[in-house]
């Protein structure tokens, strides 16, 4: 599926990862000598979704914003300059997204709650770094520029055992899956990478009965639905939701 990417390898052409994207509808990169990022998506949705580049900053959001304070995209650029890149954990909705920064040689990729837009990346701190959304991209590159990877064994085994595979795992060891409610970290001018998830669910037992559970549970369905037809009723479009039995 089309996304997001960036390529960050040393003594690569970036031009070279293009090859490998998905096209879609809109197609818009930024890119320095050396490094190249960018989406592909389709044309909808424009007053969510965007890309741009301000002062040696190029934020990009791909995905539905949801959030209560962060509205725009003059808002994701001022919360970036007051607050650093903590601002993210804020933002609400369904949506993967990357801050590069340039005057600081680093670049942050994100995503949201459910992990809903998957993110793939490799790093080697002799090589690089490179993300996309989609993991064909990145394993097609590398078998372009003749890096070795290996298959996952655990990741084969959480498939046939539970149809899914857990945590950063993917088929390819040197591949890996961006966590939900995560930012990852990437410090080219040193050549580091680290990852903060910073939410993770738990259960936690309250106090309440029955009737107050289900009122909850109500108060709280009915708030995430209404969210999200206002949402639509900004594009002028009708409303449409589906119930499932097994909710």
């Amino acid at each position: 599926m089309p996304g997001i990417f960036g390529l960050f390898l040393e003594q690569q052409n970036p031009e070279t990862f293009r090859d490998f994207i998905t096209p879609s509808e809109l197609l818009n990169e930024h890119k320095s000598e050396k490094y190249l990022v960018g989406r592909s998506c389709l044309d909808k949705l424009d007053k969510d979704r965007f890309i741009e580049t301000k002062s040696g900053v190029t934020i990009c959001f791909e995905g539905i914003n949801l959030s209560d304070d962060i509205n725009n995209k003059e808002d994701f650029f001022t919360d970036y300059e007051n607050k650093g890149i903590d601002f993210v954990t804020e933002l609400r909705g369904s949506y993967s997204g990357f801050i590069w920064d340039e005057n600081k040689k680093e670049i942050f990729v994100f995503n949201d709650h459910l992990a809903s837009r998957n993110i793939f990346y490799f790093f080697d701190p002799k090589l690089g770094f490179v993300f996309s959304s989609e993991m064909k991209s990145i394993s097609k590159l590398l078998k372009e520029l003749k890096i070795p990877f290996t298959l996952d064994e655990q990741a084969v085994y959480m498939m046939c055992l539970y149809g899914f595979i857990f945590r950063d795992h993917t088929y390819v060891n040197e591949i890996k899956k961006l966590n939900y409610s995560s930012i990852l970290h990437y410090d080219y001018k040193n050549q580091e990478l680290d990852v903060k998830q910073h939410f993770t669910y738990s259960a936690k037992k309250i106090d309440v009965s029955i009737d107050e559970a289900v009122n909850e549970v109500n108060r709280l369905f009915e708030k995430s639905v209404s969210k999200i037809w206002s949402k639509a009723a900004n594009y002028g479009k009708d409303q449409l939701s589906f119930l499932s039995g097994g909710m």
